[in-house]
């Protein structure tokens, strides 16, 4: 098997394994604020210092947020809601 031949199998099983792991969405604050429907400092108030939803520090002042993490966050006031 030449070097071109090994390089093009492993490319396929790279993008076969690529294709069946769930691709995770990464927001930045500004961003998890819009896929919730409010502003970014109406999210930082109500959610990130008051720790309701878990997001990750990226060295300083950059806040990550899964979008598992903000369906969770949905979920948990939707459910609050309900029981009101």
């Amino acid at each position: 098997m030449n070097l071109q031949a090994i390089v093009e199998h492993l490319q396929e099983r790279v993008a076969r394994l690529e294709a069946t792991r769930p691709r995770r969405r990464v927001f930045n604050l500004l961003q998890a604020a819009q896929f919730l429907g409010m502003s970014a400092s109406k999210f930082r108030l109500q959610y990130v210092q008051t720790g309701r939803v878990k997001g990750v520090r990226d060295g300083g002042r950059i806040w990550r947020f899964t979008q598992e993490a903000l369906e969770e966050l949905l979920a948990a006031e939707q459910a609050e809601g309900d029981g009101k």
